[in-house]
């Protein structure tokens, strides 16, 4: 059932490609996820929702609308160029092969609502950071102009005996002073507005501590996947030099642009590490002490499962498009990753940050009806 029904999600996505290529991807899509069994019984659920379109039809709407796919989702690079010649037709295509509902309101609200027509604009901005991000949907960042001594003593106190008490994967939510200039930071904030599509929120930080030694990190983090939120940004600050043996973040480059079939469930996020080895060039985000990295967490991404040094520590800040989360209240996802469901700071943001001011109680997004 996985086999047959991932192979028909390739399918549909066909744009302009050859039989060959069609078999070839066919027989790849079948161990494109890494749980295929447990994949199977979702797609079985929603079988009959996937199978309700015409596969011919998609096909000549793909072709007519220049857009490309693989055996996950549809790459709808166009639509954030703002070069797309028919919105409403890849609305419609999109209708048609969304495997489940919050599938169709990621689409909705990362790709139609009127936020898009301010990131188009602002896409033609010069902004070093902010191109970067468009082209990757990463951006690797030397200095963030920290005080490095203050974060790393602050991040010491904070983990007190447990970093070397406790194995695996530690995560505090305590204050970092140190954090503000950067929150502060004006520029940043734009390079953030910019590429969310207008007024961003923070939705707070963490401080994760990795104690693994030289064992394989079984954890989900180290699984190829995407963080089933559409397009939103993490910031990641390292608290000590990051290199190649520290089990750095791996990015699977361009992949931000992928709407993905399936974002309800888990294990539909999660992907065999040899097709995405296969499709994408993969980045590893290393770099020294008070740097570190933005990326959109809609990405392909995984936790370097292998590394020869004992521990990692980098402090993660979380950022959010205003009017997303009120949207996504119906469903059971991960965003945000901080605060309760139902508390002011997850339903609002954090408060006290002029650059990324809370959102409204009444604070509702049109979403696209047809």
């Amino acid at each position: 059932v996985a086999a047959t029904l991932c192979a028909t999600l390739c399918l549909v996505g066909v744009s302009m490609r050859s039989r060959s290529q069609v078999r070839a991807d066919q027989r790849l899509s079948s161990s494109a996820f890494f749980e295929p069994r447990n994949v199977s019984k979702v797609l079985r659920y929603h079988a009959n929702r996937v199978r309700s379109f015409s596969l011919v039809d998609f096909s000549t709407r793909c072709a007519k609308l220049l857009l490309h796919s693989n055996a996950l989702g549809i790459n709808l690079a166009t639509l954030r160029s703002c070069h797309t010649p028919d919105l409403d037709g890849v609305a419609r295509l999109v209708h048609n092969a969304a495997a489940d509902d919050f599938a169709e309101r990621i689409f909705q609200l990362d790709y139609l609502r009127p936020m898009r027509q301010t990131a188009c604009r602002r896409q033609t901005e010069h902004v070093p950071l902010l191109e970067q991000l468009h082209k990757q949907g990463f951006a690797q960042v030397n200095d963030f102009g920290l005080d490095v001594h203050a974060l790393q003593a602050q991040s010491e106190q904070i983990l007190g005996s447990t970093r070397s008490m406790q194995k695996g994967e530690i995560l505090f939510r305590n204050p970092i002073p140190a954090l503000e200039p950067l929150l502060a930071n004006t520029s940043l904030a734009h390079v953030m507005r910019s590429y969310l599509g207008g007024s961003a929120r923070y939705d707070g930080h963490s401080l994760l501590h990795l104690n693994l030694g030289g064992q394989h990190d079984p954890s989900i983090s180290a699984k190829w996947h995407h963080d089933r939120c559409g397009r939103r940004l993490k910031l990641f600050v390292f608290v000590h030099d990051v290199t190649r043996h520290d089990r750095p973040t791996l990015i699977a480059d361009g992949s931000h642009n992928l709407w993905y079939f399936l974002y309800q469930y888990t294990d539909t996020s999660r992907f065999n590490p040899n097709y995405v080895q296969a499709h994408y060039h993969i980045t590893p985000m290393v770099g020294q002490a008070g740097g570190g990295f933005i990326f959109d967490t809609n990405t392909i991404h995984t936790r370097d499962p292998e590394g020869s040094n004992q521990t990692r520590t980098t402090v993660t800040l979380e950022f959010h498009a205003h009017a997303k989360i009120p949207a996504l209240t119906d469903f059971s996802g991960p965003c945000p990753s901080y605060g309760s469901k139902g508390s002011d700071t997850a339903d609002l943001g954090q408060p006290g940050f002029r650059n990324y001011p809370q959102e409204s109680k009444f604070t509702t997004v049109r979403l696209h009806e047809g």
